[in-house]
């Protein structure tokens, strides 16, 4: 199922996701009065800085460690490095057995010079021989590159192993070296890729590029047995994986593993730990949380390779047990074909606390409900309340700064012209929609939830009529017997809903004032 703005759970690895779904930025359109000359000189600047980095590109001095799958290597310097992305918490992965035949991509790298020149590194499950893992490492990345064919073959005596090195280029002049090891009864193939566009990579540009895939290739070693525990004991960070240009930060109730500037991280952690004791203060339970794990990259293009979402710019996965954003930079944002501007007197990477607000909710509810239990939460409630908490924001206080809920901008302008024109969902529907029900209408639906949410947590006439008490009754109720529809019964049926919907109306319609 495609996602839209905080989208519809998803499949991601073995889990179901809840994103929080953006469009892309669209990048600056050139000049249409530059000159062609001009033009063509750029871009000669630009393949000579490319050639020159790639001719001077050494090796990083701290090594890629997966202890996850047992594997070490040496990345080029300064490349960008994206995690192994785990299938399912508490699970390392390494199952030859559940897995057989799988070839899943663990790594990539990305050169600093060129988006479209980068290394990844799959493995294959449950590995019988070298040639079976050539044939099915070929087999499943032609499927991206039409035309894949062999230029070279040759055997490459690496520092651990004894290599296959192939070299490839499709029909459109994409060029491609692999490196095959098989050892330990494991199979691994590292993978060089330069894409060249409309024009392909030529055979000097291919030329100056594959000592850098090289020497990342001879440092690559498949841990024995005896390199294991040191291993494990050295990753022991929450991912399983030491990476150059990633740290990890903790905090009371968070491991945050962050590719981005360390007061950036330092900043998001502070808030993530205030946020989650504001879902305490709102959503009352004295059961226990356990440590959450949040992953923070610095850049979107990185965490949409890393989520395979497109748009997206953050979601909770209840698989892995992650929550995962990225520091946003930009001032426009799309939200259903209405364009959005972040207005000037906001700082564009604090949107991204706000999408952790939301983001955060979903995982505390997962913890709360009960790990494992996969208990439906109505989405007019989980969505609708990690809406709610978007829309937060630190104001000064008495001497300090103190978190206070505002309306959510995103939100406020649809669910007040649907009011206008008749075409809300009436709450004796909404609030038995199924999840599949609320996604089929996203843009609505989502600004319906959270018009319901900030209603019955903020207005006078909902504290008078005891509305206010119906979210935290129904997580209770939840909690009990794990049934949607028999909480939703047990809580909302004794309320006049029209009344209700009547008055419900008349407040979201005075907030446009």
């Amino acid at each position: 199922m495609r996602n839209t703005l905080y989208g519809p759970l998803f499949k991601v690895a073995l889990g179901l996701c809840i994103a929080l779904i953006l469009p892309q930025h669209s990048a600056a359109q050139e000049d249409t009065d530059t000159s062609t000359s001009l033009q063509n000189q750029n871009k000669s600047a630009g393949q000579y800085a490319v050639r020159n980095g790639l001719t001077k590109q050494k090796l990083s001095r701290q090594p890629h460690l997966d202890s996850w799958h047992g594997i070490r290597f040496h990345p080029p310097e300064s490349w960008r490095g994206i995690p192994p992305a785990r299938q399912r918490f508490g699970d390392m992965d390494h199952s030859e057995v559940n897995y057989s035949g799988q070839n899943i991509r663990i790594t990539r790298y990305t050169s600093p010079y060129l988006e479209n020149i980068y290394m990844m590194v799959f493995k294959l499950y449950d590995t019988k021989s070298q040639g079976q893992l050539e044939d099915r490492v070929f087999r499943s990345i032609s499927e991206n590159f039409p035309g894949l064919r062999q230029d070279s073959r040759k055997m490459m005596k690496t520092r651990y192993h004894m290599a296959t090195r192939k070299t490839f280029q499709d029909s459109t002049g994409n060029r491609l070296v692999f490196y095959h090891y098989f050892g330990q009864k494991k199979g691994f193939t590292l993978v060089g890729i330069w894409r060249g566009g409309k024009t392909g990579v030529n055979k000097v540009d291919w030329e100056n590029a594959l000592p850098v895939f090289d020497q990342s290739a001879e440092s690559f070693w498949i841990l024995p047995q005896s390199q294991q525990s040191a291993a494990k004991r050295a990753t022991r960070n929450g991912s399983g994986t030491l990476m150059p240009g990633w740290k990890t930060k903790k905090t009371s109730h968070y491991t945050i593993e962050y590719s981005t500037r360390d007061e950036y991280a330092t900043r998001l952690a502070k808030h993530i730990e205030k946020i989650r004791a504001f879902y305490r203060k709102v959503i009352r339970s004295g059961k226990g949380i356990p440590k959450c794990h949040i992953k923070l990259f610095d850049n979107k293009e990185d965490f949409l390779y890393y989520g395979q979402i497109q748009g997206a710019a953050g979601y909770w996965s209840p698989a892995q047990e992650e929550m995962v954003a990225y520091r946003f930079s930009g001032k426009k944002l799309k939200l259903h074909n209405e364009e959005m501007t972040v207005s000037s007197d906001r700082d564009p990477e604090e949107e991204t606390f706000h999408v952790m607000n939301h983001e955060g909710f979903h995982q505390y509810m997962y913890y709360l409900m009960g790990r494992h239990r996969g208990v439906e939460i109505p989405s007019w409630l989980n969505e609708g309340m990690g809406d709610y908490f978007f829309g937060g924001n630190w104001n000064k206080g008495k001497g300090r700064k103190v978190f206070q809920i505002s309306t959510n901008w995103w939100r406020l302008d649809t669910i007040v012209k649907a009011l206008k024109e008749g075409t809300h969902v009436p709450l004796k529907n909404l609030f038995n929609y199924s999840q599949e029900d609320y996604y089929a209408n996203p843009g609505l639906c989502y600004a319906e939830g959270w018009a319901l949410c900030y209603f019955f947590l903020k207005s006078p006439v909902a504290k008078e009529r005891g509305y206010n008490t119906i979210p935290q009754k129904m997580i209770q109720a939840l909690q009990t017997s794990g049934d949607r529809e028999k909480a939703t019964a047990k809580v909302l049926g004794k309320y006049n809903l029209d009344q209700m919907e009547k008055e419900w109306k008349e407040f979201i319609l005075s907030l446009e004032k």
